[in-house]
Formats: structure tokens, sequence, C-alpha cells
């Protein structure tokens, strides 16, 4: 009987896009509307139809292609007609038998263990290399951006052998480009779980999948992983960045500033956004010299926005009582924008320009 590659037609082991294109011709070649009355077609149809069913699923078309690799299929026999050659006189030679040689009970199950213990590495070597091929195979797509038959071919390395960890690793890689970040913190987690030597790697890219997942619980994973990061990396700017915007996004402010000042004081990083945030947060919590810092770092990168000449004018006015800087700083946001208003810091400085007059 003809393997299923054979009946679609296709070289054994072949891609999926060569099984589909196999498929769709030869399903409307025999396809039971265009050849009527005709059982011979109708067979031929179930068992196109049979054969792709297998061989367009990329588990079952592994185990598959793993039973072809272990010679489970045997090829059909050829029955050859039996020949008698003519009747020759012989003499009749009478030899003495050698009596047969048993194995004991005990010899014949340690013989059948041996056995089960080899086949079961060869099968075990046999998966081993099917998913490393497939893994390079996988790899060279994907480093040519074909990231959709880099899934399917990493798909069916990961099948062979679920305990490769670089598989599983790529495997994540491609569910964090597809935004699928509950997948990819999976997959990472299995390449760390197999692996016998630490890849920071590994646990920076789950870091990122946790990351993603935008849930306080994830966020708490996320910092772990950074933080096993930094162990080995030492004072990586790369993951301070990372757990400097990770913090801001929870609104754990603390360590948002810790972040920032570490990053700041190694390579002079500023981000406006940034400090804007931290300056506003702590207005509110009433770290006044800190607010005021950071209005002034603001200040010093954009000195044409007033917005922030607004904000530090209300806490000169309304919490340090300092009016002569608040009304500066309002004279100076009004300059920017003559348009702005605000009720308190209007009636502060009016007061202020009446005592001094």
């Amino acid at each position: 009987m003809p393997n299923l590659y054979e009946i679609l037609g296709v070289q054994i082991f072949a891609e999926q896009k060569d099984i589909k294109k196999a498929f769709k011709k030869l399903a409307v070649r025999y396809h039971p509307d265009k050849n009527p009355n005709n059982p011979e077609a109708e067979e031929l149809f179930k068992q196109i139809n049979q054969a792709y069913q297998i061989l367009s699923d990329p588990t079952k078309k592994s185990l598959y292609d793993q039973t072809l690799m272990y010679g489970n299929i045997q090829p059909e026999t050829t029955s050859y007609q039996s020949y008698t050659p003519p009747y020759t006189a012989t003499e009749t030679v009478y030899k003495k038998e050698k009596p047969a040689h048993h194995l004991s009970n005990w010899q014949a199950s340690i013989f059948a263990l041996l056995i089960v213990i080899y086949m079961f590495f060869l099968v075990d070597s046999v998966t081993s290399f099917y998913s490393r091929v497939r893994y390079h195979q996988a790899l060279g797509a994907y480093k040519n951006a074909s990231y959709h038959e880099a899934d399917e071919l990493i798909s069916s390395a990961v099948s062979a052998d679920s305990s490769y960890a670089r598989a599983r690793y790529l495997k994540g890689l491609l569910a964090l480009r597809f935004r699928y970040p509950q997948d990819a913190a999976h997959q990472f987690t299995q390449a760390i779980e197999n692996s016998e030597v630490y890849h920071p790697e590994y646990y920076l890219k789950r870091g990122e999948a946790y990351q993603q997942l935008r849930n306080l619980g994830s966020v708490h994973l996320a910092v772990q992983d950074y933080q096993q990061v930094l162990k080995t990396e030492g004072d990586s700017i790369k993951i301070y960045d990372k757990m400097m915007r990770l913090y801001l996004q929870v609104g754990n402010f603390d360590s948002t500033r810790l972040a920032y000042e570490f990053l700041h004081r190694k390579t002079g990083f500023t981000d406006r956004n940034i400090l804007w945030t931290l300056a506003r947060e702590a207005d509110y919590i009433d770290q006044l010299e800190k607010a005021l810092t950071y209005y002034a770092e603001v200040i010093s990168l954009n000195p044409n926005d007033f917005n922030p000449y607004v904000e530090r004018a209300k806490i000169y006015a309304t919490k340090l009582n300092d009016f002569t800087k608040a009304c500066e700083d309002w004279q100076k946001a009004k300059s920017l924008n003559p348009e702005v208003r605000d009720d308190i810091l209007e009636f502060f400085c009016e007061y202020e320009v009446e005592n001094t007059l």
C-alpha cells in the first residue's frame, strides 16, 4: 500500500505548502461531482482526503513522519513464482542433527528488556535528530522574517522533542511577535526548565512576556525575572530601563524614581514624560523638593512649555507660601500662553502686586 505522501504525489516529508497544493489539485480532479458513477475515482478521493487530514496537522504529520523513519511501514513484498529445479540424483548423506539451543525464561526476559531499551534509545535519538533539523530550518525562516513558516517548523520540532530548550525559546519569540504573551511566557518557562546551563536571555524574554500581560501578578513575576538577570549581568542599563517603565506602568512611583535616578546618574538619561509623571506624583504626596527638582528638569528639556511653570507656581503659592516665585512662574506661563487661566494664581498674584505697591 502506498504511503500518504505517495497518495498525494509529493516527496516524502514534503512541506505543508507542497502538501496543500497537491491536495487541492487532486481533490478537484477526483471529486465525485466531476466523476459521477465512477467508484474508482470516489475511492481515490477518499484516500486523498484521509491523507491530507493527517499530513495537514503538524502533530499528526510529525508522528507519521517518525513512523516512516522508524521503518514500521514496510514496502510491499513482491511475489515470485516458485521454481523447482529438475530432479537430479544425489547421494543421500545422513548427518547427526545438533540439539536446538533454547533460552531460559530469565535469559529471554533479559534479552527482551535489552531490545526494549535499545529501541527506546533509538527512537529517542531519531526524534531528537528530527527536532534539531526542524529547529535549524525554523531559525533560518525566522531570520528571513518568514514568521508563519518558522512557526510551523518550530511546532514540529517541539512536537518531536518537547524538552529541546532552544526550540522552546524560539517558539516563545514567535509567540511574542504574534502578541500571545501568555503562550510566550509558557514557552520561555519550558526553555528555562529544560536548559542545562543558565541563559539570561531566557529570563529577560520571559520578563517581557509577563510585562505584556499587564496585570499585577505578572508584573511581580516580570520584576523577579529582571532581577535574576541583574544578578549575572550587573548594572545593566537595558534592564533598569525595562524595570523603570514596568514600575511606572503599575504606579510604583518610588521604584520608578529610583530606577530613573540610577539611569540618569549612569548615562545622563532623561525622559520628559517620566519626569512629568514623577513631578506630579511627588507634588501629590507632598515631596515638594523633589517635585520642584523634577519640574525644573522638565522645563530645561522644553523651556517653551507653559504647563510646568503653572504647576510649579501652584506649589510655591499654595504649599510653600512663596508668592514671589509663584508669580514669577505664573507670569512666565502667561507669556508663553496668554490664554492660560487659573483663578487661584490670579488671586495670589494680584494680591502680591497690590502689596508691593
